[in-house]
């Protein structure tokens, strides 16, 4: 899968944007998907349902065994939330997905992934103080 089509429908730019700064988003969201995974690979994606409003962080083995300077890769991330709430898996709960790393298109094994962290967003509280 690669980020094909991205910002072609000029009717979905935000209305407080000019062409040229759409243009500018655009070309900065492209070249940061091609460092992130280039044309010619797929994206391995992890896919995980949670039954709360949280998100996960998986990292593969590989990268957490590299050193530290080649797993700097900027800052771009991609969140895949697959049709909001409404998309469910198998077990019915909301259904997430978080990046893994670049492949080869006929890729054919297995990745050794790891959790790293859970988020989890609570509902706000109000306290009153007199």
């Amino acid at each position: 899968m690669w980020a094909s089509g991205i910002g072609d429908d000029l009717s979905n730019k935000p209305k407080d944007l000019t062409e040229e700064q759409y243009e500018d988003w655009r070309s900065c969201l492209l070249r940061g998907y091609e460092r992130l995974c280039p044309r010619d690979k797929n994206l391995a994606v992890v896919l995980y349902e949670v039954d709360v409003k949280a998100s996960a962080r998986f990292h593969t083995s590989k990268w957490l065994s590299s050193p530290i300077s080649e797993n700097v890769n900027g800052s771009m991330a991609i969140i895949f939330g697959y049709g909001g709430d409404e998309e469910t898996g198998l077990k019915g709960y909301r259904l997430l997905g978080a990046q893994l790393e670049a492949i080869e298109k006929d890729f054919d094994g297995t990745i050794d992934v790891e959790l790293i962290d859970i988020t989890e967003t609570l509902p706000a509280r109000t306290y009153v103080f007199d």
